[in-house]
C-alpha cells in the first residue's frame, strides 16, 4: 500500500508541477514587448502577425522609427547592383549567365507614411492591362496578433508538416519616434 501511495503521490506532484510551469510561461497581453518578442523568437509555439511595414523593402515594426512623415529603418541594409562578373565568377546563383548581384554599399532605408502604389488590372484574359494607382496609408500604431501553436500535422521527415496556430491575443504597438 505504501509503495502504491508513493507512486501516486509522485505522479500527482509531477502533474501539478507541469501545470504550474506551463501556466507560468504562457504569454498574455499584459507582458512587455521585450518579453513577447524573446519568447516568440526562442520558441516555435508562438508567432507574431501583422507586423510588416514598408521602408523601401518590407521590414518589421520593431526595426523602424518615425521621423516626421516617414518611416526610417533602424539598421543599415545592403544595397545590391546587378553587375556582369563573367561566367567564371558567377557566384553560383543558378543562372550561369555571368551576371550577379553585388553589394555596392549600405544605407538606412526610409519611406513616407502615405505613398502611391500601382496595381495592374487586366481585362480580356490578360490581353488588355493597365496600371491603376492607389494610396497606401501606413499606420504608426499597429495592432499585432500573437498566435499560439495548437496542433502539428504531417511528418517533418517527408516535408509535409503543417502547424496550426490559434489567435492567443492582440496587443497594440506604437512605432517610436527617431532620436
Amino acid at each position: 500500500m505504501t509503495i502504491l501511495w508513493r507512486y501516486l503521490m509522485k505522479k500527482i506532484i509531477a502533474a501539478t508541477l507541469a501545470l504550474i510551469s506551463v501556466n507560468s510561461f504562457a504569454l498574455s497581453s499584459t507582458d512587455s514587448w521585450e518579453t513577447i518578442r524573446s519568447t516568440v523568437s526562442a520558441s516555435d509555439k508562438y508567432t507574431l502577425s501583422n507586423l510588416t511595414v514598408f521602408v523601401g523593402k518590407p521590414t518589421t515594426v520593431f526595426d523602424v522609427c518615425v521621423d516626421g512623415d516617414k518611416f526610417v529603418a533602424l539598421k543599415e541594409s545592403p544595397v545590391y547592383e546587378r553587375q556582369y562578373v563573367g561566367r567564371g565568377r558567377d557566384h553560383n546563383d543558378g543562372d550561369n549567365d555571368g551576371w550577379a548581384d553585388v553589394i555596392v554599399g549600405y544605407k538606412k532605408f526610409s519611406y513616407p507614411l502615405t505613398y502611391t502604389s500601382y496595381r495592374e488590372v487586366c481585362a480580356n484574359n490578360g490581353k488588355r492591362c493597365r496600371r491603376v494607382p492607389y494610396t497606401v496609408n501606413q499606420k504608426i500604431e499597429n495592432t499585432l496578433t500573437v498566435n499560439k501553436l495548437i496542433a502539428t500535422y504531417g511528418s517533418s521527415r517527408r516535408g509535409t508538416e503543417r502547424k496550426v496556430y490559434k489567435k492567443a491575443f492582440t496587443k497594440s504597438f506604437t512605432v517610436p519616434a527617431c532620436n
